[in-house]
């Protein structure tokens, strides 16, 4: 992939955004970090290739923002470099984040984002994941990125939205992105993605919300055999806050595929998409669960059906500790009967962070994945990891 004149290509925006920023409040600040810790297969490797091995990474994450009455601009980045004191290379993760927002009118905003990343497929706790803005139409963690472990996948994303409360209770909300994702790995596929959005919500009371939502998208795959799939996703959504610190989300509706493979024959198929999310936001505490089902891309099972479950929890142990804990199981199933591949894995995390001074933090961490099916033979393993860092903040 060509960057260099894609990036040239921003710089009038660059320049005009920073120069609307000239007035503003601006806040610069950045985190370095450095982690030491001891892992087991880091690179989803088959049970005859997998190693454990000592490792130790640093990283820095700097960020720029600018804030000014009706405008603002958010400049971020992180760069993180890994050692392992045995049978692996060395691994750099990077990313760069830029996201700005421009009140329209009193009642009318505008966002736009892009962001590129750069990250080698591990187990570690400080896998880079894209920065957000992220496309709706191509939910992530991609399942089948475990069969791309140690290897290296880029993605390049940019949108632009807009949200206009056209009364009291109503706002009307229309976004596009553009999705570039590029894989290394033998057999998985690169792609592009494009989506646009619209959606309408209204507020019915103080503790019920709803509204229809439209998202349309099209992929491109590299891969010949995965053809491109176009897919349309209408939705209704609605949010009840069932007490003053619990808030259940649900959205229904489905996903009609419109599929052409590489000899040129086109299937229709539709599929159920959904989402639902529970949280409790407690004095100390605070529980998530949700789960979500979509049809999206993915670099090894072409269009599929992408099943998500995912449970959260954190603790404040005291003003200056706590702890959380995660989990994660996510599958992806070709909607192709023709590739019939399926991919899914397993993820859990436990923190404990304890803030040492003001600015100086110590974290403890433990990471496990578990790639427990995959069509493709590939007999990828579990992967697992535990360290202690330390980091630090510049700025404000």
């Amino acid at each position: 992939m060509i960057l260099k004149p894609r990036l040239f290509s921003t710089i009038p925006l660059a320049a005009l955004l920073l120069a609307g920023a000239a007035n503003a409040d601006t806040r610069a600040s950045a985190v370095v970090s450095a982690d030491a810790g001891y892992g087991a297969n880091p690179f989803f490797d088959s049970t005859a290739q997998g190693h454990d091995t000592g490792t130790i990474t640093v990283a820095a994450a700097p960020r720029v923002e600018f804030v000014g009455p009706t405008s603002n601009l958010n400049l971020s980045g992180r760069v993180e470099h890994s050692f392992f004191t045995s049978n692996y290379p060395e691994v750099t993760n990077w990313s760069l984040g830029a996201d700005a927002g421009v009140a329209l009118g009193p009642r009318s905003n505008l966002r736009l984002g892009a962001s590129y990343a750069s990250n080698v497929n591990t187990g570690l706790i400080t896998q880079i994941q894209p920065l957000p803005p992220l496309d709706p139409a191509n939910p992530l963690p991609d399942p089948t990125a475990t069969e791309n472990g140690g290897l290296r996948t880029k993605t390049l994303t940019g949108s632009a939205g807009v949200d206009s409360q056209i009364s009291r209770r109503d706002t009307l909300t229309a976004s596009a992105t553009v999705i570039k994702v590029d894989y290394q790995g033998a057999g998985s596929s690169s792609y592009k993605t494009y989506s646009a959005s619209a959606g309408l919500s209204h507020v019915f009371n103080d503790r019920l919300s709803g509204g229809f939502s439209a998202t349309y998208a099209k992929t491109d795959y590299d891969r010949a055999s995965f053809g491109s799939f176009k897919a349309f996703s209408p939705a209704l959504n609605m949010t009840f806050k069932l007490a003053p610190r619990t808030t259940l989300s649900v959205s229904g509706g489905a996903t009609f595929n419109n599929e052409t493979n590489a000899a040129g024959v086109t299937t229709n198929s539709t599929h159920f998409s959904g989402s639902a999310s529970l949280c409790h936001a407690g004095p100390r505490s605070n529980l998530c669960a949700s789960a979500s089902r979509s049809v999206g891309a993915t670099s090894l099972a072409g269009s599929s059906t992408i099943t998500q479950v995912g449970a959260s929890y954190s603790y404040k142990l005291t003003t200056r500790s706590s702890f959380s804990l995660g989990a994660n199981y996510s599958q992806a199933k070709s909607t192709s009967a023709a590739t019939g591949n399926d991919f899914s894995y397993l993820s859990s995390s436990a923190t404990y962070t304890h803030q040492l001074k003001e600015r100086l933090s110590l974290t403890v961490n433990a990471r496990y994945t578990d790639p427990i099916k995959s069509t493709g033979g590939s007999n990828r393993r579990q992967s697992f990891y535990g360290g202690v860092g330390l980091s630090y903040r510049f700025g404000r």
